[in-house]
């Protein structure tokens, strides 16, 4: 490559601005994907179903292991193990040696008055304004309902579903037929 000819100095400036225009549609899709997620996801199409089957299959565990390091497929296994890994990582079975010296070290930061209040049942204006500070086309769980049917409904449904989280606050858990 001879950079002293003018047609390979013309070459190499218009591949440097054909890679810079590469670069900016590529930014430009980027971030029009939103914009057409927004406008064609929310629609009953093909690109809404495979986009919703694509981000399904990614987010789903279809392996875990446990302690021993075994692999677990079934869901219910995998659903115990996840449970119980956090059941054991949020409650205090037993106490270290420095456990006692890590209590010592640390100043509680939060008063009895704060505890008590991040501790109660939840009022149910306090549930319905959670309910309706989701967006209204944002699934509010895994019933598949989006919070805008809560939205629309709460004159029918507000009395159950503030009663099943107060429930859920008192028992630690959803009636059967919710799970």
């Amino acid at each position: 490559m001879n950079l002293d000819d003018p047609n390979e100095e013309r070459i190499q400036s218009l591949n440097k601005l054909l890679l810079s225009a590469y670069q900016s549609e590529e930014a430009y899709w980027k971030q029009r994907s939103r914009i057409l997620w927004l406008t064609l996801g929310d629609s009953n199409s093909g690109y809404f179903h495979a986009v919703t089957k694509t981000r399904k299959a990614r987010n789903r565990l279809t392996v875990i292991e446990d302690e021993q390091g075994l692999p677990h497929y079934e869901e219910d296994k995998i659903s115990t193990l996840i449970c119980s890994y956090y059941e054991k990582l949020f409650t205090a079975n037993h106490r270290e040696e420095n456990d006692v010296t890590i209590i010592q070290a640390l100043k509680p930061c939060v008063t009895q008055e704060w505890n008590d209040l991040l501790t109660r049942d939840p009022s149910p204006e306090e549930i319905k304004d959670a309910m309706f500070s989701i967006h209204a086309d944002k699934a509010s769980g895994p019933d598949g309902f989006s919070a805008s049917f809560f939205h629309t409904h709460w004159e029918t449904i507000g009395l159950s579903v503030i009663k099943e989280i107060q429930i859920f606050f008192q028992t630690g858990g959803f009636a059967g037929k919710l799970n």
